[in-house]
């Protein structure tokens, strides 16, 4: 719920954010808004590509999922927070880039934990309770920003508020979520029943 809901945040407000409290014309939201989500692109590939790289080293699946997932959620809220109380644009727009690129880091671990979790006849269940509440963060965001806006007539609230429900999605994983290792029991299990 915390990543979505900050993923959302940017995909739903960004633009607006950019125009209304920025004063950027339209074309220029429009180019400045798609510079974080060239940064999530290449953060996507990156955490994916060291989240493996970690394994394959010898690090376990949990520390590699767990770090990897809660420092790009942690580094983006604080990048989000401090992009809410900077004075110039572009740094403003420096420092949302920046912070997409390291939630987007989350994005490989985040989705592979449901393949390292379940036996094999249950990954498309836990993907899909998994995405069921992270889209309820999801869903919220727009409402939730758009309300904070009207009520206080600035986006500095709205940005903290996505800054913290990534530190939330931070803790959520490293504190509640406990290891990701499959005991050998459940893979041979759940190896068996996707055999049938």
């Amino acid at each position: 719920m915390g990543y979505l809901y900050a993923y959302f945040f940017f995909v739903s407000w960004l633009p607006g954010y950019l125009v209304l409290e920025r004063k950027m014309t339209l074309l220029q939201s429009g180019i400045a808004s798609a510079l974080p989500f060239w940064a999530g692109l290449l953060g996507t590939l990156g955490g994916g590509w060291l989240g493996d790289y970690l394994i394959r080293r010898g690090v376990t699946t949990t520390v590699s999922r767990k770090s990897i997932i809660s420092a790009g959620l942690t580094a983006s809220t604080v990048l989000v927070i401090a992009a809410a109380y900077v004075e110039q644009s572009w740094l403003a727009v420096t420092l949302l880039t920046l912070s997409v690129g390291c939630l987007r880091l989350a994005t490989g671990s985040v989705n592979s934990i449901p393949i390292d979790l379940a036996p094999l006849a249950a990954v498309g269940s836990l993907t899909s309770i998994q995405n069921f509440f992270g889209n309820i963060g999801g869903l919220l965001a727009p409402i939730v920003t758009g309300h904070i806006v009207n009520v206080t007539g600035s986006f500095v609230v709205a940005l903290v508020v996505a800054g913290g429900m990534a530190l939330f999605g931070a803790i959520s994983y490293l504190f509640v979520m406990g290891n990701v290792e499959k005991d050998p029991l459940s893979s041979l299990q759940g190896g068996q029943t996707a055999g049938r």
